[in-house]
């Protein structure tokens, strides 16, 4: 629209005021070319705004006509100022579009028409607001954070903000007993539930209405808020766990047949049974709509005993509305299993003694077995055969134990009975049932008849004092006219004189209950010459009172003397002896002896380094030359002892002789750090490890290292006690190799020290980090030069050849040369410290 000339000042000079302040406040007004835009305008603002500047205007544009606010609050000035004049409530419009044409002197359109969007900001201007108050009802031992109603609250203000986002809180429940809440509600939804003490202690018997005040409050400044009241009335949870059900099983029909109720709390609840545990088994149970549970069929207690399952109440989405309740069917027992017995089989005497126990009959009934129906009692009916009378067996009536009861028993007129067992219960619904059991008694027959020799003189056997211990020198016979195959007739053979050192051994054929005579010890003809044995037969099974054992044999052995190598009183000997000891220091003495007492010689017949010598005539062993623990820590030696003047037999034994260590050996650098490297330049500080060794081993690690102090290109840095550092001082090398004296000390007190003298190569590094080799340096050697050093190779070759050949001639013929010495290694194992 067009503005009156005197309005344009008076609304000018209000802009130009605005302006002022707006540049004031914001720095600089917003502005820009003539084109289609989108601004946010806060509500509630009161006075002029001045919104946007156009810049660039056509010349010829001399007014603006706006359009599309009913209220005609924005308008815009010939020099592009676009300002709000009014007030906007989001509430009542929340969006403007805005449109905008440049007009000629004459009014007629030059430029436009844009579209300006133009988005009301919201402010926290409005209280949130409850609506009518609200009456709910909780049942007794509702669960815990389950809702049973809500409360809701509007709020004007844009629900995109926080002037709109509510927050619910009780702040206040009457009565209150003891400081105890028991509701709470929901901060963002308002819905209400029972807390942890409240389903405990909510009661209709104790207080049947309880009133809540709630707040709710906006989450933005200036947090407006609103408070409304809650009635709640508190009744009796239908919801509950019913008593025990028993149900007597096989229960005539019809079926199915209500058994107990459950009912929710409110009507147009869905009820539903569920097995407890999970399982495939099915569950002889129903419900229907109105909450009654029936049982489908007749109930087999032996089948199951009891039932335990659970019904939900579900809504209409078959979510549940609380928790199961536990169902629990008891099946009641009727007598309607027999009893159920084993075969059984058992063994008596014939001398059993009359009371004695002879077995339990084991009889079973599935019934109950708490109740009269799986009582059970024996009864004997019937035995057969009835000689030599009946009634020779008793029962106990309710344990079942069968014993002897009276008469004798004899093998030859019965080897076996037949028992016919009467086992009934003792139930009483519908009547007592019971079965028939039959028990076969044999009869064994007693150990009356003692073993007998059917030879009581065996002679004279002679044997070798060398006979193997495996060997069967003579078998023995004896009889027994008890049952085969029992203890009874089963015969053992025991020496009862002549073999006090337990030479002899006899076996049993339990087949033929032949024996067979063997040696347990070897046989010594220096020690004994001749056994007189006497042996009896017996049994394992213990004879009958009055009967004794007396059916004995002599056997007689002759031991043959055999010649015999000497032996030695000791089966290995050893020693310890330090490495320096002199030359013709005595060892030990070495002691063999002859079983027939001839004279023997001693000789060495293994020494690879003649280390020792012994005196032939004594057994003595001295030291024939200097042992050197670094060279062997353990020297095994053979000593012979040979029988002279006869047979030459003899005997061999191994003598170890460990040589204790001295610190004979300086300390050194280990084999492969004597030259290191760093690469050129040196452009910090390098690090070179390098370890140290000592042939002794007790006497080496830990090492101590030093340097001489003067030194001013290198110093040393520990590692650990067998590692160290050579460390640069500067950067200042040359490209050379230096040579770096360092000391080692070894262990000892006080130490002993060695020099050693270290070369660090200072070389140009290839991209390996290695020292670098230039091509020109070794590319034009002579086809001489080449030729020598294959000669060389193939004559380095051919001596390692020869020396392993020679080797193993060596070792062929037991002349083995000295090993060479050994590096303490015990250091290797530790490991390096990290170095910061």
């Amino acid at each position: 629209m067009r503005i009156p000339s005197y309005q344009t000042l008076s609304t000018l000079l209000l802009a130009s005021v605005s302006l002022v302040v707006v540049t004031e406040q914001q720095g600089s007004l917003p502005s820009g070319p003539f084109m289609s835009m989108h601004l946010n305008v806060v509500e509630e603002t009161n006075g002029i705004q001045t919104l946007f500047q156009f810049t660039s205007i056509d010349p010829a544009v001399k007014s603006f006509k706006t359009s599309g606010d009913k209220a005609n609050r924005f308008q815009v000035f010939p020099n592009g100022w676009l300002i709000l004049n009014g007030t906007l409530d989001r509430e009542q419009q929340a969006f403007i579009l805005l449109k905008v044409e440049g007009l000629k002197e004459n009014a007629e359109k030059l430029i436009g028409p844009i579209i300006i969007s133009i988005k009301v900001v919201d402010v926290n201007d409005h209280r949130p607001e409850f609506g009518e108050e609200k009456e709910g009802i909780v049942r007794q031992h509702s669960r815990p954070g389950r809702p049973f109603m809500y409360v809701n609250a509007t709020d004007l203000d844009d629900p995109l903000t926080p002037n709109a986002k509510l927050e619910y809180s009780i702040f206040r429940q009457l009565p209150m007993h003891n400081g105890v809440w028991f509701f709470q509600i929901d901060s963002e939804t308002g819905e209400i539930s029972t807390t942890d003490e409240g389903t405990k202690q909510l009661n209709p018997e104790d207080e049947q209405k309880y009133e809540l005040l709630i707040k709710v409050k906006d989450s933005a400044p200036p947090f407006l808020d609103g408070t409304t009241a809650v009635s709640i009335i508190v009744k009796e949870n239908l919801w509950q766990d019913p008593k025990r059900v028993n149900i007597v099983e096989h229960s005539p029909g019809p079926h199915p047949r209500t058994i107990v109720k459950v009912q929710w709390n409110n009507p147009g609840a869905i009820y539903e049974l569920r097995p407890k545990e999970r399982s495939n088994f099915k569950l002889p149970f129903a419900v229907d709509s109105y909450g009654n549970i029936s049982v489908t069929k007749p109930l087999d207690r032996e089948e199951r005993d009891e039932y335990v399952f659970l019904a939900y109440a579900l809504d209409n989405q078959r979510n549940a509305l609380e928790e199961p309740l536990n169902i629990h069917v008891t099946v009641e027992d009727i007598n309607d299993n027999a009893p159920v017995c084993e075969p059984a089989t058992f063994e008596v005497q014939e001398n059993e003694k009359l009371g004695s126990s002879i077995g339990n009959v084991i009889a079973t009934d599935r019934d109950d077995p708490t109740s009269e129906n799986s009582l059970l009692k024996y009864q004997i009916v019937k035995q057969w055969p009835t000689k030599p009378q009946d009634s020779l067996f008793s029962i106990d009536q309710y344990v079942g134990n069968i014993g002897r009861n009276q008469g004798n028993l004899q093998k030859h007129e019965a080897s076996h009975y037949n028992l016919t067992i009467l086992v009934s219960d003792n139930g009483i619904n519908p009547e007592e049932l019971s079965t028939e059991c039959i028990v076969q008694i044999i009869v064994i027959d007693i150990n009356d008849q003692i073993p007998v020799f059917v030879k009581t003189e065996y002679g004279t056997i002679k044997l070798p004092e060398n006979t193997p211990l495996d060997k069967v020198l003579i078998k023995i016979q004896a009889t027994d006219k008890d049952e085969p195959s029992t203890g009874s007739s089963e015969i053992l053979y025991k020496i009862i004189s002549g073999d006090n050192r337990g030479s002899f051994k006899i076996t049993t054929d339990v087949r033929t209950n032949e024996g067979s005579v063997m040696l347990a010890k070897p046989l010594d003809f220096e020690t004994q010459q001749s056994y007189n044995l006497i042996i009896i037969a017996e049994n394992p099974e213990q004879l009958v009172d009055g009967k004794k054992y007396n059916s004995t044999a002599t056997l007689n052995f002759m031991v043959e003397d055999v010649h015999e190598p000497p032996y030695f009183l000791n089966s290995s000997y050893q020693l310890s002896i330090h490495e320096n000891s002199k030359v013709g220091t005595s060892l030990l003495k070495v002691e063999a002896l002859d079983p027939e007492g001839s004279k023997l010689s001693y000789s060495i017949t293994s020494d690879p380094l003649s280390w020792v010598k012994i005196n032939a005539q004594s057994g003595e062993i001295f030291i024939n030359k200097e042992m050197d623990r670094e060279t062997e820590s353990k020297y095994d030696i053979k000593v012979t002892a040979t029988e002279q003047g006869g047979s030459f037999m003899s005997s061999t034994v191994d003598v170890a002789i460990f040589l204790l260590d001295i610190n004979d050996n300086d300390p050194r650098v280990s084999d492969g750090f004597n030259k290191l490297f760093t690469c050129f330049p040196v452009m910090k500080e390098e690090k070179m490890i390098f370890k140290a060794a000592d042939f002794d081993s007790q006497y080496g690690f830990p090492f101590t290292f030093s340097i001489d102090g003067s030194n001013n290109d290198w110093k040393l840095e520990k590692i650990n006690g067998s590692h160290a550092y050579i460390v640069t001082k500067h950067k200042r090398y040359e490209q050379k190799v230096y040579e770096v004296p360092v000391k080692i000390f070894d262990n000892d007190e006080p130490p002993r020290s060695g020099d050693a003298l270290i070369q660090i190569n200072v070389c140009k590094c290839s991209t390996a980090k290695t020292c670098f080799v230039p091509i020109e340096d070794i590319g034009h050697a002579s086809i001489g030069l080449a030729l020598g050093l294959l000669l060389g190779s193939l004559v380095l070759i051919g001596s390692i050849l020869a020396v392993v050949f020679i080797r193993l001639n060596r070792k062929k013929k037991g002349e083995l040369t000295a090993k060479p010495k050994k590096e303490n290694t015990r250091e290797e194992n530790v490991p390096l410290k990290q170095v910061q």
